[in-house]
């Protein structure tokens, strides 16, 4: 029974009233056809007990200012006058106040039961919390413990460089020729700016969660600033790829010029590190139109092994790296990608990468960025100027 009565609560509104409808309805059916037996006002409880329970006081109220005149007027024609005798008042009234009694003990019922369900329901919303309270520590545990593994890993080896390096040169300065010190420079320099790199990313990954800084937005030509870029790559960058630049020099973007230099420096700071020497590398952009908008797609194509597709869905989270570099050769703190992300979306674009997995037809990393000003464009990441157009 507790059941049943829970579950004509959880009815759609139209439905409970069709119930009550009818239940009403055939009380005071059965109510009439046996008028004038005795206790025939038993059926009537039941109609007034569902009503009650149903809608409250409100059911009550209405079935009561429905009901009362229907029977008023039946009981007149029934009995052929308007003066009833002592005895049908004294039964008709002590039926109204049991009937007022019910009600009362139906509602006190209800609103306990409906109590009961509210602080069921808030516990349960509370454990959600917790659960969700937990799962996000422990997700932050995952990533404070992926970030010293790496840590350890990324910046020991450099670190263990450039101090070999540097100890050798002070200790044998005296008996290593001039070639070899100028070896040992270039070998402790090259671990100095992996050291740089590393400390950057982590630093942008820090400030590139802090909401409350504001990244602004101009009209600037892309073609420039790419080309730029490309031009102040190392010699030995320039030497050992084939950088191909294809954007139309009338494209203008409505973004933050120092945050798509970082950008396009982390995407090809990628390439340098996994696609093949004396490969091509291509960066394109085009007009495209994305969420009713006018829009730039920059893409950046790579001829490399490629990307497993089971994991691209990660690619763009915190101190993630693909299976196969976790143990390889390459350096790295899996932070990149992801910084790339949060500046692309704070600049109100997306990225994505394309590719089939295939090694040697490569990666192809594309972003959206605006070509018009928005007016309620958020763009709220300030980047330090030193580092993001390195």
């Amino acid at each position: 029974m507790n059941k049943l009565l829970r579950h004509l609560l959880t009815l759609p509104h139209p439905v409970r009233v069709f119930i009550t409808l009818t239940c009403a309805s055939l009380g005071l059916i059965i109510y009439m056809v046996s008028f004038p037996l005795t206790h025939n006002g038993n059926i009537l409880p039941v109609a007034v007990g569902i009503t009650t329970w149903m809608f409250k006081k409100k059911g009550f109220f209405i079935y009561i200012i429905v009901g009362t005149p229907i029977l008023l007027i039946y009981h007149a024609l029934r009995i052929g006058s308007l003066l009833w005798s002592y005895t049908f008042i004294f039964s008709f009234t002590a039926g109204f106040l049991t009937l007022l009694l019910e009600c009362f003990f139906v509602i006190t019922l209800r609103e306990l039961v409906d109590s009961a369900d509210e602080a069921r329901n808030r516990a349960q919303e509370a454990e959600k919390r917790v659960e969700v309270a937990y799962e996000q520590q422990y997700q932050l545990n995952q990533i404070k413990d992926q970030f010293l593994i790496s840590m350890n890993h990324e910046l020991r080896t450099p670190l263990t460089e450039l101090h070999g390096y540097l100890e050798l040169l002070y200790e044998r300065y005296e008996q290593i020729n001039s070639t070899t010190q100028i070896r040992y420079i270039e070998h402790a320099f090259q671990a100095s700016q992996e050291l740089q790199q590393l400390t950057y990313n982590v630093l942008d990954a820090m400030q590139i969660d802090d909401q409350g800084k504001v990244l602004l937005a101009e009209e600037f030509a892309l073609a420039g600033q790419v080309e730029n870029i490309v031009k102040h790559l190392s010699a030995d960058k320039l030497e050992n790829y084939t950088i191909q630049v294809e954007i139309p020099a009338d494209l203008t973007a409505f973004a933050n010029a120092q945050a798509m230099r970082h950008i396009v420096h982390n995407l090809l700071s990628n390439v340098f590190k996994y696609a093949p020497l004396h490969t091509k590398i291509s960066i394109d952009a085009q007009q495209i139109y994305k969420e009713g908008k006018e829009q730039i797609c920059l893409s950046v194509q790579d001829e490399g092994a490629g990307i497993p597709p089971d994991e691209m869905p990660l690619l763009f989270q915190q101190f993630v790296r693909l299976k196969r570099d976790i143990s390889g050769p390459i350096r790295g703190t899996g932070l990149g990608l992801y910084i790339c992300r949060k500046l692309v979306e704070a600049m109100g674009g997306s990225i994505w990468v394309e590719s089939d997995g295939i090694s040697g037809h490569g990666s192809r990393f594309s972003f959206t960025l605006p070509m018009m000003k928005q007016t309620s464009q958020n763009m709220n990441i300030s980047m330090d100027e030193q580092r993001v157009s390195r």
